[in-house]
C-alpha cells in the first residue's frame, strides 16, 4: 500500500517563524499559515508516481545572529549522517545538523530568536537517482575560492559568475520501509546569457560539482536535515573557502543562507 504521511514538521515550521512569507508566495505571517497552505495543491499524480517527497527551505539571517543558530545546529545531530570525505565536507567550511519533530521544536526557537527569515520553499517530488537541482545563492562577479577535494588537498578554482545549487537524489532502501536515502551534493553552475528574439534569457552551462563535501542520509518522514556554513572554520585571511562562497553574502548587507531538507511523504 502507498502511504502518504504529510508530517508535523511542515506545521512547525509554519507556526514557530516569526515574520512574513511573502517572498515565498503567502501574504499573511508566519504564524497564520495553516498545514493545508504548505501541502502542495493538485500534485496527487506527482506525489502517487514518486518514491519520496521533500521539502526544501532556505534561511537568512543578519550574520550576527548567526553564532546561536551554528551552536543550535551542532546539538542537532539525531541523523546518521554519511560523508563523502568528512575530512572535506568540514574543512571547506560546512556543518549539518538534523533530527525529528522533537529536535526541530528546539531548533525552531533558537531560528526565532535569531529572528531568521525563510526566503524559499520548493516542493520536490522525487523519483529513484533523478537529480533535482535547488538554488541556494548567486554570485553575482567572477570570484576565486579555496577548494579542499580531499585529504591534505587543496586548489584555488576561478567561478564566473553564477549561482550554487544544492543537487538532491533519493533512493529506496532495500527492505525498509518508510524510509529512504537521501544524497544531497552542493554544485555550481556558471551563467549564460543569451539573446533570442531580442529578449535576454537567464540559462545555465558549465558546472562545477564539489563531490568531496556530498553527504548521504537516511530519513523518514518527518526528519529534517541542515546544510549550513561553519563559520568557525573560515579562514581569518586569504582566500574564502567553498562555505562562505555557497552561504554567505555581502549585499546588501551581511547575511548568512543555510538549507533545510525535511521528508514529508514515502511512498512504499
Amino acid at each position: 500500500m502507498k502511504i502518504l504521511r504529510y508530517c508535523s514538521i511542515l506545521l512547525l515550521l509554519a507556526v514557530l517563524l516569526p515574520g512574513s512569507a511573502e517572498g515565498i508566495g503567502w501574504k499573511k505571517p508566519f504564524n497564520k499559515v495553516k498545514i493545508s497552505d504548505l501541502a502542495p495543491k493538485d500534485h496527487s499524480g506527482d506525489a502517487k508516481n514518486s518514491i519520496v517527497n521533500v521539502c526544501v527551505y532556505v534561511f537568512e539571517l543578519d550574520r550576527d545572529q548567526y553564532p546561536s543558530v551554528l551552536a543550535g545546529l551542532g546539538e542537532a545531530n539525531d541523523l546518521s549522517v554519511k560523508y563523502e570525505d568528512s575530512g572535506s565536507f568540514f574543512g571547506n567550511g560546512l556543518v549539518s545538523g538534523g533530527g525529528d519533530r522533537d529536535t526541530w521544536r528546539k531548533f525552531a526557537q533558537i531560528l526565532t530568536d535569531a529572528q531568521a527569515r525563510m526566503i524559499k520553499r520548493v516542493n520536490l517530488y522525487m523519483n529513484q537517482n533523478i537529480d533535482n537541482d535547488v538554488a541556494i545563492i548567486d554570485m553575482e562577479e567572477p570570484g576565486n575560492v579555496c577548494y579542499r577535494s580531499g585529504k591534505d588537498t587543496s586548489a584555488e578554482i576561478g567561478f564566473p559568475a553564477g549561482t550554487v545549487w544544492l543537487r538532491i537524489n533519493a533512493k529506496s532502501l532495500i527492505g525498509l520501509k518508510q524510509i529512504c536515502g537521501l544524497d544531497i551534493t552542493p554544485i555550481y553552475k556558471a551563467r549564460m546569457i543569451s539573446d533570442k528574439n531580442r529578449k535576454e534569457q537567464e540559462s545555465f552551462g558549465w558546472e562545477f560539482i564539489f563531490g568531496s563535501t556530498a553527504i548521504n542520509v537516511p530519513v523518514w518522514p518527518g526528519q529534517f536535515v541542515c546544510i549550513a556554513p561553519n563559520t568557525a572554520n573560515f579562514p581569518l585571511e586569504g582566500l574564502p573557502i567553498t562555505g562562505k562562497m555557497m552561504f554567505c553574502s555581502d549585499k546588501p548587507k551581511p547575511v548568512i543562507r543555510f538549507c533545510l531538507i525535511a521528508c514529508s511523504l514515502i511512498n512504499d
